[in-house]
């Protein structure tokens, strides 16, 4: 940074015996206070902005961001995944703060709030890390002028766990089918369905049935006479899936009852009568 003595020197050895130097002179004290002009040499790069040269962007302004609408959440395993839009007043946001509560029903109390952070005009983040519990969030959008304050609320979305892999069915063999009981397993979520697939002895699978609710039965069907099975079942929730359960005892499905034979033709004979017999054409 030049000194005053040094730019006052520079200006005043311009002032030898003419009145236009020494308007010069008075120009450039002017120029040292600010007062107008413009220019200056390339070393004073710390000279004082003039007045009429505005710095930045040019005079745009920027508008804080309206209240943004609620967000959607959706849950998972033992997080949500919360999304957000910008409002329909205010500026463009950059970025949002999300606030999530959760509701634990047994206990009827909220949780210590957690938040997760959304860049630009709009997205998702997710809050993770969470206990089975009913959630709701709200966001504030941010931008350089200011935030919006949080909006409403979004709707409740259940968090879940996922189940835990459930014992091994108990199967009961019935006409070309097998009839499968399944129950919930001691660890994770509560189930809200079962896949229940019956295997041949090879290995192969030979059909599926499906159960509604954390416990229950289906059947499979239809299975063939004279061969065994084994069922296995995985449990499911809003979280995800269980493992696959270990395998039922096996069971042979019942051959098929017979159906109703023609009538028989009879030949007689000396003291005796000769019969010959058909099968059904059922059965």
């Amino acid at each position: 940074m030049l000194a005053m003595g040094a730019r006052t020197r520079r200006f005043t050895s311009l002032a030898t015996g003419s009145s236009k130097a020494t308007a010069v002179v008075v120009c450039a004290v002017m120029l040292l206070a600010g007062c107008g002009g413009s220019g200056g040499s390339a070393t004073e790069a710390d000279a004082p902005v003039i007045r009429g040269e505005v710095a930045g962007d040019g005079g745009s302004t920027v508008t804080a961001p309206g209240y943004p609408p609620a967000p959607t959440i959706v849950a998972g395993a033992n997080k949500i995944t919360v999304t957000v839009a910008p409002g329909t007043s205010g500026g463009t946001p950059t970025s949002y703060e999300v606030y999530a509560l959760r509701y634990d029903v047994a206990t009827k109390s909220y949780s210590t709030p957690r938040f997760c952070t959304v860049s630009g005009a709009s997205g998702s983040c997710e809050v993770t890390g969470l206990t089975p519990g009913k959630m709701k969030a709200s966001a504030s959008a941010t931008n350089t002028a200011g935030s919006s304050g949080y909006g409403s609320w979004s709707a409740w979305a259940w968090v879940e766990t996922a189940p835990g892999t459930p014992p091994a069915p108990t199967v009961v063999a019935g006409t070309a089918k097998v009839t499968a009981t399944v129950a919930a397993g001691t660890s994770g979520g509560t189930p809200a369905t079962y896949t229940v697939k019956a295997y041949a002895v090879d290995g192969t699978e030979a059909g599926t049935c499906t159960v509604t609710g954390s416990s229950g039965f289906c059947e499979v069907s239809p299975l063939t006479a004279g061969s065994t099975y084994t069922v296995k079942a995985t449990a499911k929730n809003t979280a995800g899936d269980s493992g696959e359960s270990g395998a039922s005892s096996p069971v042979t499905v019942p051959a098929t009852v017979p159906g109703t034979p023609p009538a028989p033709t009879v030949v007689a004979g000396t003291a005796k009568v000769t019969a010959t017999v058909a099968a059904g054409t059922s059965g």
